[in-house]
């Protein structure tokens, strides 16, 4: 999850990017893995630099929350954004689209903010 981390988020980028290929170039993880950054309700350009990243670097997706919902819920709503995000594949796959097909669109960081609905 991110808040308000626009001083601190160039650099995270950088340091997440590094370690990110050296654990690819160990076969460590797949090629194709990503990072989601969970905008928790930032006030300042967190987002920006989250959608500026995710267009350079296919690697880095993110999620918008559209107001804080606190570290606990952002990290859930991030864990069940990739999920979902990998039942999509899955299914994709499975139903015979192929996955040639399917990846291009699964690597692909989120078209759109994912708003968190408002307390009752």
């Amino acid at each position: 999850p991110c808040y308000n981390e626009e001083a601190v988020l160039p650099e995270t980028i950088r340091r997440l990017a590094a370690l990110l290929e050296r654990l690819i170039a160990a076969e460590r993880i797949a090629p194709d893995s990503h990072v989601l950054f969970v905008d928790d309700g930032s006030r300042d350009a967190t987002w920006p630099l989250i959608e500026a990243v995710a267009v350079e670097r296919p690697c880095f997706g993110g999620l918008q929350l559209s107001r804080n919902v606190g570290h606990q819920a952002a990290l859930l709503a991030g864990t069940g954004y990739g999920l979902y995000r990998l039942q999509q594949y899955w299914t994709s796959v499975g139903s015979g689209i192929g996955s040639e097909a399917s990846q291009p669109a699964m690597s692909a960081p989120p078209a759109s903010p994912v708003p968190v609905p408002a307390e009752p």
